[in-house]
This record gives structure tokens, sequence and C-alpha cells, in this order.
């Protein structure tokens, strides 16, 4: 999967955006920073054909329907328990390493 083993980004505005990396392995690694402030989540990545489920080893599950869009970007969209799409973002290959 093009989305597996890159890393990626997606900014919502000045003061927020968003970084994840998904492995091979089916774990994930997402970084949120809002107005200067971080946080960090890990946890299990699944990928089944258009959907994605994240479930942090600490917190949130959440589930997202994800597009390609091009090569080197794609499109989530956070779905609600109903299965309704609650906002969107535009993630872009990352051009720096996620720490």
């Amino acid at each position: 999967d093009v989305y597996k083993r890159q890393r990626w980004t997606s900014t919502r505005s000045q003061s927020e955006a968003f970084a994840i990396q998904i492995t091979q392995a089916g774990r994930f690694r997402l970084v949120h920073v809002k107005s200067g402030k971080s946080t960090a989540s890990e946890g299990a990545a699944v990928l089944k054909g258009n959907r994605l489920s994240l479930s942090a080893d600490r917190g949130f599950n959440r589930n997202f329907k994800i597009s390609q869009s091009a090569g080197d970007r794609f499109e989530l969209v956070v779905l609600n328990s109903k299965g309704d799409a609650t906002a969107k973002l535009d993630f872009k290959r990352a051009k720096y390493p996620m720490n």
C-alpha cells in the first residue's frame, strides 16, 4: 500500500497540523500540533479497502475513509460512529523525518 512505509503531513491552518506514519507491521504514529502544543499517539492501524481504522495504545479509536488523489497525496475523511463524515484532511508525502 502506498500509505504504508511513508510519512505524511496535513496542514489545516497556520496553527494546526498533523503528521502520520503507518508501518507495514500495522502500527501508526500520529502527531497533532495545535497552537504550538503537540500530542503524539501510537497504536494499531488496519487498512481494508478504502477504510482506515486507528486504535491508539492509550486513548482514541478512529475510523476514516481514505482516497488516493495522486502518488504523493491522499485525502483522509474522519468518520463518526455512524459512518458519517465529520472532517477532511488532505495529506501529502512529508519531506522530513518524523521524530
